[in-house]
């Protein structure tokens, strides 16, 4: 028998009568994965971590000591304790976001969690609201319905499409029901707290995931924007989903919101149960609530030791979480009270199924092709960032080309012209490395989420983040070299521009790579004082402010392994090797007007350039097989 319940038609924009079907209960090959509505337990579950930073030598700290614990499907659980109770590393064991350090059970409807099909079953939102802040609301949720329900789409449901391929009904019906159909044209980044949170929350309701977990979703809110937030989980636990979260401490008006409390202290439970139970628990083992007080408050007050020492008395009284006496139902709220949210959110638009054998809800490819286009679009919006790549690489280069002017034909300032090729490697490592050090510490964060929470696999977004940048950082330098290249008189030959282009590029491509590679270890701070370190000590054994024969011998080695020595010694190549004919001179006498001569005497190899590039290639993509792993095992850290 069908429930009738409210929401908006996204067509219609009024309310309409729509049943929350329930099909997913019904047995068949597939029941136990369908099977939606579904409790969580665990049992006898203990949490350590290393302490120390010496190695052979470290500590280990209990954070949670062998709790329990069930927490049922349409329930809103909040997990509540003083600061350091443990609460955030419960809620990151229930999800699967930590599973070192871990001992005892956790269950689905009383059988040992699958990892796989949770995986598959619930989504994480996190504390910080981490968005794309240069899409639009629409956008956002489009780009994750695409990745979310590609493989299950069915033609009977593809109402109408986009140019991506999403089905625009479901986003829609989510949107409205988020209250978020006003701001669908509005960017993520302009989005105030509250409406970011919603975001946050409808972004993961795509797929309707049955197990939704909350990392103090009210945070950094006002009274009335945590309110709402608290009233929408339990509009979503009304539709059936099992929905728990962690708040640091509830106000009086959030608790007929919540259904069911779970209180740590020390890494032990302290109280399970509803909040109307609080009050008469408390009561049966001595502590009297004084009038008008939150009992909540008053909770946490005797956990935190505020109050004396009184943990081991509630542990025991509640069992550490086995005693289930207190988790009675709450009264339903009066129809009319302002506290009852007025319309489900129903779990599910039709017959979902989380027994499809992917990973991920579409294939490799739609996930390449839809993470470009998001990229493509970001890219485009950022248009500030992209004209002024451009337009620095060719104010630099104009500059230069006026300094330089004339230069490349005279043999009277080879010598200038070998300090201008060595700026232009200069200047280009410089710039593309601190592009993405600024830029990609900030898109971290947002990979994690998306990925744990399964909408595209490391691969497709790693080969999308590796080439969607590249055509403005490779306008970029073709923008510097024919400025430069014309201006300051270098050869007028295809071949050599070619040559000059070719290796000044991959140059940049590589110390991009690097970038990379800095900002997902280190955030924007630390990441623009390292990073020019990781590059900056290969500068010195280039050649060019010393030579590899006038260095000591133990350090000669450390020429052999620089690319910016290869990478000088290409350009050089390029501009001065080839058989290149004898230079004009201004002057009286010009000492270098072979070009053999000078590359001899700066100790750069003639006709090596490709060997040069293949080093500077070899080189670009070994750090790209480096990030990527360095990428997986940040993503797939457990804390």
């Amino acid at each position: 028998m069908s429930k009738v319940t409210k929401v908006l038609s996204p067509n219609k924009g009024k309310q309409q009568d729509l049943p929350l079907k329930r099909t997913v209960q019904k047995r068949g090959p597939t029941s136990d994965a369908a099977n939606r509505f579904s409790d969580i337990s665990f049992s006898d579950l203990s949490y350590s971590v290393k302490t120390g930073l010496n190695p052979l030598n470290r500590g280990t700290k209990q954070l949670l000591n062998s709790i329990n614990g069930e927490f049922k499907n349409g329930q809103v659980t909040a997990i509540i304790g003083p600061s350091g109770a443990g609460k955030t590393s419960l809620l990151n064991i229930l999800t699967g976001f930590t599973t070192e350090g871990v001992d005892g059970k956790v269950l689905i409807d009383g059988k040992d969690k699958n990892d796989t099909l949770f995986a598959k079953q619930s989504c994480y939102i996190m504390q910080d609201n981490h968005l794309q802040p240069l899409l639009t609301v629409q956008e956002s949720m489009t780009f994750a319905a695409t990745l979310k329900l590609g493989r299950r789409s069915s033609p009977k449901r593809k109402i109408r499409k986009n140019s991506i391929g999403c089905e625009t009904f479901f986003v829609d019906s989510v949107l409205d029901s988020m209250n978020l159909i006003s701001h669908r044209h509005t960017l993520a980044g302009t989005l105030s707290g509250g409406e970011r949170k919603k975001l946050s929350i409808a972004l993961e309701l795509i797929n309707n995931p049955p197990f939704m977990f909350f990392d103090e979703p009210t945070s950094g809110l006002d009274s009335t924007s945590a309110k709402q937030c608290l009233s929408i989980l339990k509009q979503l636990a009304s539709g059936g989903r099992t929905i728990i979260c962690t708040l640091h401490q509830p106000s009086a008006s959030h608790l007929n919101l919540i259904d069911n409390l779970y209180c740590l202290a020390n890494g032990e439970c302290v109280y399970q149960g509803s909040p109307g139970n609080l009050i008469p628990f408390l009561s049966s083992i001595g502590f009297e609530c004084p009038t008008y007080h939150n009992p909540v408050d008053f909770l946490i007050e005797l956990a935190s030791g505020a109050l004396g020492y009184h943990v081991d008395a509630l542990v025991k009284h509640i069992s550490n979480g086995k005693n289930q006496e207190w988790k009675k139902d709450k009264e339903t709220i009066p129809s009319g009270s302002n506290d009852t949210p007025q319309s489900v959110i129903p779990l599910e638009f039709d017959n979902a199924d989380f027994s499809y054998q992917h990973t991920y809800g579409c294939s490799v490819l739609t996930q390449f092709r839809v993470l470009l286009w998001r990229d493509i679009i970001k890219i485009y919006r950022d248009s500030f960032l992209t004209n002024t790549r451009l337009t620095l690489h060719f104010l630099v280069a104009l500059l230069l080309g006026i300094f330089y002017y004339g230069i490349g034909q005279d043999a009277a300032h080879t010598l200038d012209n070998f300090s201008l090729l060595f700026f232009s490697v200069l200047f280009l490592m410089f710039t593309s490395l601190q592009s993405k050090l600024i830029t990609f510490p900030e898109e971290m964060p947002i990979v994690s989420r998306e990925h744990f929470n399964g909408w595209y696999s490391l691969e497709a977004y790693f080969i999308t983040n590796s080439i969607s940048d590249a055509p403005i950082q490779i306008l970029s330098v073709l923008i510097y070299s024919i400025t430069v290249f014309v201006m300051s008189s270098q050869p007028l030959e295809l071949y050599r521009f070619l040559l000059f282009f070719t290796m000044l590029s991959t140059v940049t491509l590589l110390t991009q790579a690097v970038g990379v590679l800095v900002g997902i270890l280190l955030d924007v701070k630390n990441g623009v004082i390292f990073g020019p370190l990781t590059c900056l000590p290969w500068v010195i054994f280039s050649g060019f402010f010393l030579r590899a024969k006038d260095a000591p011998s133990y350090f000669s080695w450390l020429f052999e392994i620089s690319f910016m020595k290869y990478a000088l010694e290409g350009v050089m190549s390029a501009i001065y090797g080839y058989n290149r004919p004898v230079l004009d001179c201004s002057e009286m006498y010009c000492h270098f007007r072979m070009p053999k001569k000078l590359l001899h005497d700066l100790g750069l190899k003639d006709g090596h350039y490709l060997r040069d590039y293949s080093f500077i290639l070899a080189l670009f993509l070994g750090v790209k097989f480096a990030t990527y792993f360095v990428l997986r095992f940040q993503t797939s850290r457990k804390l």
